[in-house]
This record gives structure tokens, sequence and C-alpha cells, in this order.
């Protein structure tokens, strides 16, 4: 069996399966569709997988693969692609996690649902990490710490 490595992720499946139907008629013919949610709903006790499709070609093929998807991003191929916001690949992991070893993934999990240890993304390019719900930006506040408005003045409405 020949080593596969991912070359995108995504969170639902239609979205990959087109991009490996491209893939093949590219001439990369053992490009294929892992789906890994039963993995993380059984190690990682995930009632919701994230970043749980998987686009993976032939160890070979990666490079081809690399320039054909870099060829297809203007015309939205890599629409619903999970990416980094460090260095905009997607080779995403959610939550990182072992795939060999079960006790590690049973004592993240305990973690994760204790609210100890945030499940997170994380880039296996650059290894950088980032919160699953999206960051919302702290408001700006005035001296009185109330949110600063441009549209209105300290009594209301201009």
């Amino acid at each position: 069996m020949k080593e596969k490595v991912t070359v995108a992720t995504f969170n639902e499946r239609s979205p990959a399966e087109a991009l490996e139907k491209r893939l093949e008629q590219a001439g990369i013919m053992e490009a294929s569709v892992e789906d890994e949610s039963a993995i993380q709903r059984a190690r990682l006790f995930a009632p919701k997988p994230k970043a749980h499709i998987r686009l993976e070609v032939p160890k070979a093929d990666l490079d081809r693969a690399k320039k054909l998807l870099a060829e297809w991003e203007p015309d939205g191929a890599l629409r619903g692609t999970v990416r980094c916001p460090e260095c905009g690949n997607s080779r995403v992991q959610y939550p990182q996690f072992t795939r060999n070893f079960l006790l590690p993934n049973l004592m993240s999990a305990i973690f994760w649902k204790l609210g100890v240890m945030p499940a997170e993304y994380f880039c296996e390019d650059c290894q950088f990490t980032w919160p699953a719900e999206a960051v919302t930006a702290t408001p700006e506040l005035d001296t009185l710490y109330w949110p600063k408005d441009s549209k209105k003045g300290p009594l209301g409405p201009k």
C-alpha cells in the first residue's frame, strides 16, 4: 500500500469529493477522500467533528497535487477548505491528536470536556494552533469603559 499524505482538509464531504474527481481527471488516479469523523467521535468524544474530511494523495504525487491545487485556487476549487490563518495551508487537524496511542487522546478529551485545555486547530505544516471558535475582537472602550461607537456621541446619536 502506498503511503498517502493530506493535501486539503474540509468540514464537509462534497467539496472534497469534487476536488478528488478533479485531481483524478488531471492524472492523480489514487486521490482519495478519508472521513475521520468516526475516529474523532470514538477517540476524542467529539460531538461534532471538525476538519475531519481529508483529501489524500500518494506521497509520490504530493508536489504535483500541490501545484495543481495552487493553479485551481483562483477558480474557487479550494472553497470549503479549512485553512491555517498563519500560513494559509490546508493540512489541518482538529483537535490535535495522535493516531497511534489512545491514552494521550483520552487525557486530552477529558481536559477539553472539563475546560482545562481548549481544543484547537493544528497546522501540520507550520505547527500553528488556533482556537476552534472565532475569537471576537475586544471593542475599543472610552474613558468610562463603554464601547466606542463612531455613529453615536457620548449623549446619543449625532
